[in-house]
This record gives structure tokens, C-alpha cells and sequence, in this order.
């Protein structure tokens, strides 16, 4: 009688110990156990194989971290380049339109030189052709 209230003892303490976790997935029902009565220890190899395919999923998912991190930042770096191109076009097409009108003032300012040298010329032949007129007229009251 003692014998078998130890080992109702032992099953029934296993039993609290251990949790069966059960979830559905899409396939049906797939129930998960951690009592090693139902999953009997793994040998060495197994456990090492095990080991290295956790940390191949932990190194694989380090990556992917990595990679989208790295996607994160080329973007916002690509935003940025992007805001800057707009910036230096916006600049650029100012500084055109600065040049444009400066070269227009510059064109005014050459076409009323070319007027105020003309205008010169013609008031220094209209003296000459007074001059001549008044020579004229000293040379024939002369006669």
C-alpha cells in the first residue's frame, strides 16, 4: 500500500509539473508537450544538432534584423538624398533666373550706352555741320 501511494505520488507530482501547452494551427490541433515521459531525453548529437540550428535561427534572424535595419536606414538616406536633389534643383533654378535677369539689366544698360554714344555722335556732327553753316556764311558776307 505504501509502494503504491509513492508512485500515485510521483505520477501525480509529474503531472503538476510539466505543462502540455496546445494551440491550433492551420493544419488541426498540434499539441506540444515538455514531459520528458512523453519525450524521452535526447542523446548528445541530437541535443548538439539542436543547438546549432537554434543558433542558426538566432544568427538568421540577427541577419534579417540586420538587413532590414540596413533597408530602414538606405531609405531615410534615399529620403534625404531626395530633399536635398529638390533643395539644390530649387537653388539652381533661382540662381538661373538670378542670372537671367542680371543678363537682361546688363543688355539695357549696353543698348542705352549704344543710344547715349549715338546721341553723342549725332550732337558732335550737328556742332560740325553749325560750324561749317557759320564758316559759310562768314566766307560768302566776305565776298
Amino acid at each position: 500500500m505504501h509502494q503504491i501511494t509513492r508512485i500515485s505520488g510521483q505520477i501525480i507530482a509529474a503531472m503538476g509539473l510539466y505543462i502540455s501547452v496546445c494551440t491550433c494551427s492551420a493544419a488541426g490541433l498540434v499539441i506540444a508537450s515538455e514531459n520528458p515521459l512523453l519525450n524521452p531525453p535526447i542523446n548528445s548529437t541530437e541535443q548538439s544538432i539542436q543547438q546549432n540550428d537554434e543558433t542558426e535561427i538566432q544568427q538568421q534572424l540577427q541577419n534579417n534584423r540586420n538587413t532590414e535595419q540596413s533597408q530602414q536606414n538606405q531609405l531615410l538616406q534615399n529620403d534625404q538624398n531626395a530633399e536635398q536633389l529638390q533643395q539644390n534643383q530649387l537653388r539652381l533654378n533661382q540662381q538661373q533666373e538670378q542670372d537671367q535677369l542680371q543678363q537682361e539689366k546688363e543688355r539695357a544698360q549696353m543698348q542705352e550706352n549704344q543710344e547715349q554714344i549715338q546721341n553723342e555722335q549725332l550732337q558732335q556732327q550737328l556742332q560740325y555741320q553749325q560750324m561749317q553753316n557759320r564758316l559759310q556764311d562768314q566766307n560768302e558776307a566776305i565776298r
